[in-house]
């Protein structure tokens, strides 16, 4: 995720990031992405966790919002998508 969403030399780039407020956002969305990852995914994948219903959405949620937030950094940055 650091190296993908980097603020100095990004491979996906969420926004301009030539002013102070874009290169927050890029970091932002930098360490959430990074933070998910270990925060969220790691857990369930490497342990037999249980989580409720009302978890299990908001995660879901989460991810849907990360997700469509990577789909416009594509976009953003030109990058074609095999398939499409």
């Amino acid at each position: 995720m650091t190296t993908v969403f980097s603020v100095n030399n990004p491979l996906l780039k969420i926004c301009d990031t030539s002013t102070e407020s874009g290169q927050n956002e890029q970091k932002g969305f930098m360490f959430m992405l990074q933070g998910t990852m270990s925060a969220l995914r790691n857990p369930k994948a490497h342990a037999n966790i249980t989580i409720t219903q009302d978890d299990a959405i908001r995660r879901i949620m989460f991810a849907s919002m990360l997700m469509y937030k990577i789909d416009e950094a594509v976009v953003y940055s030109g990058i074609q998508e095999y398939g499409n």
